[in-house]
């Protein structure tokens, strides 16, 4: 497996975050936290 994450995953992202906002809200906020500029997470 080369990548991780590829396009075509994306297309359920709406569902996941409807589903589950406040989930959501926590995980895309530790990413954010997280991820670095070159896109790694140390």
């Amino acid at each position: 497996m080369s990548e991780y994450q590829t396009p075509k995953d994306r297309a359920y992202t709406e569902t996941l975050i409807n589903a589950a906002k406040k989930e959501a809200a926590a995980f895309l906020n530790l990413k954010h936290t997280a991820e670095r500029g070159d896109g790694v997470i140390p």
